[in-house]
């Protein structure tokens, strides 16, 4: 595929073509311009501005694209999107100060809160 092919791709799928029209008129495999649009065709806005603020960012060639402006603006979004978290596995565990049940992805936690961790610690500098 060339330079002139792609730039069609994405011009005619953002004039409303569907997939297998821009394959039929380019003479390309179906599976070839879904796989080259999914992968290059994000507007510049989206590409630009802070996905948290909607501040523009700015983006530094060679290097992956930031999507936030700030550790900030990261921060509160994935807080308020959590449901977005890739979590590999939840272990159950139980709190070795208050005795409560919790889940974490961590295998070996001890404590469901940093309270508990607190004030589990501040209970053996006592003894």
């Amino acid at each position: 595929m060339n330079k002139e092919q792609k730039t069609s791709i994405i011009r005619m799928r953002s004039d409303g073509m569907t997939f297998s029209e821009i394959a039929n008129q380019l003479q390309l495999s179906i599976n070839t311009v879904k796989s080259f649009y999914r992968r290059n065709a994000k507007t510049k806005s989206q590409l630009e501005t802070c996905m948290h603020c909607g501040k523009p960012i700015e983006q530094t060639k060679h290097k992956r694209q930031k999507k936030f402006c700030s550790d900030k603006c990261r921060n509160s979004w994935w807080s308020a999107h959590p449901q977005n978290r890739r979590v590999k596995k939840l272990y159950s565990h139980i709190c070795a100060y208050c005795g409560t049940v919790f889940q974490s992805d961590r295998a070996k936690s001890k404590y469901c809160s940093v309270r508990c961790f607190a004030d589990a610690r501040r209970k053996e500098n006592r003894i």
